[in-house]
């Protein structure tokens, strides 16, 4: 087993390995860029989101100082809550958060529609 499998799976690992210090110094230079990124290079940044994660579904949300650690694949139509540490796959369709970040319970048609309700309201608010 790798040391970077043995960190994925929670067991103890040797920090200094080659290969995560690689991991680490590749993911420190994609935060940098996307840091350094403005509202006009919106298509960049999410070529940067997906250089920097292992996978990322459609319709993802993530909460403010969330630590998404390398390798961890994440599904479509997720909420991360703020101040979570995601160190294993989150599926689709759920709502996950804490430390370590586990699901809290699905999304379910009731939140979809509320939250389709309120874009409605905004659309409409705008004139759109």
């Amino acid at each position: 087993m790798t040391e970077k499998e043995r960190m994925l799976s929670e067991t103890l690992y040797i920090p200094q390995d080659e290969e995560l210090a690689a991991d680490c110094a590749r993911s420190r230079r994609l935060v940098r860029l996307i840091n350094g990124t403005t509202e006009e290079q919106a298509e960049y940044r999410v070529q940067l989101f997906k250089e920097l994660f292992a996978r990322t579904g459609e319709n993802l949300w993530v909460g403010g100082n969330t630590v998404i650690n390398p390798g961890v694949t994440i599904g479509d139509n997720v909420i991360i809550g703020s101040g979570s540490v995601v160190t294993k796959d989150i599926p689709s369709g759920v709502i996950a958060a804490g430390n370590p970040c586990r699901v809290l319970r699905p999304v379910t048609e009731e939140d979809t529609r509320y939250w389709e309700e309120l874009e409605r309201e905004y659309r409409r608010s705008r004139g759109e």
